[in-house]
């Protein structure tokens, strides 16, 4: 099933595009330097969550992007999971950040954390990182995450490791499933339909445009090894495709 994105829904205009990176911009360089400032009294817990979730809706709404979600019964609020989404923009992380009910760390490239005020909420928040360039420290690193989802908690990852230039899902890495086997919880599918025309791969013009989430029932990993890996990263794919597709989820794709 295609998740074709042709780039913004509104055919935005260089002008609408400057004025959503001035919002945008101004939310990005405050709210991550209050968390800053805060990560001096506390820097993990709710209210470093609930910070996240006040930037990542005044992005949105920098941007004019409007968001319609389906399937939150399925979040687990008992016990931890990793969630696995699609990629298509580096708006993805706003998204999530805005819709997710329960509080969460991303796993994200350790490049990320050296982006001024961005990187800085990362590192002050303790979110988790993965080394594609140093196979030892990418093991060291994900043997450490999976001991933060063991001890309670939720992980958010991209398991195509990039942004997709179309919408449909490019082949997954086999990190974040080691992760997932190490830590034997259960991966809760999502998949972002529309994300890749508010920042199109390749381009900086940020328009308004309607995404819609959509996640599924969680996929159990308890008492699966390292050779089941391969039939865990089919039965991921194979969910996240049948969440795009409008026949099995209830209302008409974005194209």
């Amino acid at each position: 099933m295609s998740g074709s994105e042709k780039g913004p829904a509104s055919g935005t205009s260089l002008v609408e595009s400057t004025v959503h990176w001035l919002g945008v911009g101004a939310h990005s360089i405050l709210w991550p330097s209050v968390s800053f400032a805060w990560g001096l009294v506390e820097r993990t817990g709710p209210r470093q969550h609930a910070l996240m979730n006040i930037w990542s809706r005044g992005c949105l709404r920098s941007a004019g992007v409007r968001v319609s979600v389906r399937g939150l019964e399925h979040v687990l609020r008992d016990r931890p999971q990793i969630f696995f989404s699609n990629h298509a923009s580096i708006a993805d992380i706003c998204v999530l950040g805005a819709i997710l009910p329960v509080e969460y760390r991303w796993l994200a490239r350790k490049e990320v954390f050296s982006v001024p005020f961005i990187g800085w909420y990362l590192t002050v928040a303790r979110h988790l990182k993965i080394d594609r360039g140093d196979r030892s420290s990418a093991i060291r690193l994900l043997n450490e995450a999976a001991e933060r989802v063991r001890s309670g908690t939720n992980v958010l990852v991209f398991p195509e490791g990039t942004r997709s230039p179309d919408g449909n899902l490019l082949p997954f890495k086999k990190g974040v499933f080691h992760l997932a086997l190490a830590a034997g919880v259960p991966i809760v599918p999502i998949r972002l339909l529309g994300s890749g025309r508010i920042i199109p791969k390749g381009s900086m013009r940020l328009g308004a445009a309607e995404v819609e989430v959509v996640l599924g029932a969680p996929i159990s990993t308890e008492g699966l090894g390292e050779a089941d890996l391969p039939a865990l990263m089919d039965h991921v794919r194979d969910a996240m495709v049948r969440l795009g597709d409008p026949a099995l989820r209830g209302f008409p794709q974005p194209v």
